[in-house]
């Protein structure tokens, strides 16, 4: 969502709460997640060096190794540093 209105991402936060035991798998890369990686696959897939990328290329990684990626479809994430730099703001991947 593409508004600084905490009251919006509050409402939003609450109409994802209700798929909370839900999970959608993940075919395209992501980007932008919060990840929650088992320690056996961590051991055995390491995170790239950098910024920019890394992401899509875990999840790529994961995928290939015949793993599957899941979305919990009940989570919500706001990311607090766009309230302050505007919601295209991209400072913080450089």
């Amino acid at each position: 969502m593409e508004t600084d209105s905490i009251r919006s991402h509050i409402a939003l936060a609450k109409e994802q709460e209700k798929k909370l035991y839900q999970v959608t798998e993940m075919i395209k890369p992501i980007s932008g997640f919060l990840m929650v990686i088992k320690k056996s696959t961590w051991d055995n897939i390491k995170f790239s060096d950098g910024c920019l990328g890394i992401d899509n290329n875990y999840h790529l990684k994961v995928i290939a190794s015949e793993k599957k990626v899941l979305r919990m479809n009940g989570c919500y994430l706001f990311h607090t540093y766009r309230m302050s730099n505007g919601v295209r703001d991209k400072s913080h991947l450089v």
